[in-house]
């Protein structure tokens, strides 16, 4: 890598580190965490042989910045739940309602990457109540709701996951 190059990489850095913190906080919704896929992207980056396939730079180092976010989100979601060995989806078979089918016929990874596009408050009320197996009470009392809106946390939420998953199925 040439000189220039690093000089690229400096302005790129310079230009983008707010725009790939946003992106990785949005999934992550952990500052340090985010400030770790920044420093990931741009390693990334060093690692190209050139810059010149790169057409769009901001572009690309967003993406790689969705990407290694939503990886680390998986990573976090498997260790802090203890689903190293599970799968994920024997979690949602307790879903008997409209939602079931296609949240049921999802793989491990869409199911993670969807879960943690919802609004924050839907996708904690989600993992608590399926992943930590916590009841409408105790999830209330974690999060300072009530049981209505935690039940309406986890409907919508549980509508919002549906959705996403079947636009993910027909791309």
């Amino acid at each position: 890598m040439s000189n220039q190059e690093r000089d690229e990489i400096v302005k790129l850095f310079k230009l983008y580190t707010k725009d790939i913190f946003g992106v990785a906080y949005y999934v992550l919704k952990d500052k340090a965490m985010a400030n770790d896929i920044i420093m990931d992207v741009f390693e990334v980056l060093l690692k190209q042989d050139s810059l010149d396939h790169i057409d769009n730079k901001k572009a690309w180092l967003l993406g790689t910045a969705r990407f290694l976010s939503i990886a680390k989100f998986k990573k976090k979601i498997k260790t802090q739940y203890g689903l190293e060995h599970n799968n994920i989806q024997e979690k949602f078979m307790e879903i008997e309602d409209s939602e079931a089918p296609i949240i049921k016929n999802a793989n491990e990874e869409q199911l993670i990457s969807q879960l943690a596009l919802l609004k924050p408050r839907q996708s904690k009320c989600v993992e608590s109540y399926y992943l930590k197996g916590l009841s409408y009470q105790q999830i209330a009392d974690k999060e300072n709701l009530s049981l209505k809106e935690v039940k309406s946390y986890i409907q919508n939420g549980k509508r919002n996951l549906r959705i996403k998953l079947e636009k993910l199925v027909k791309l």
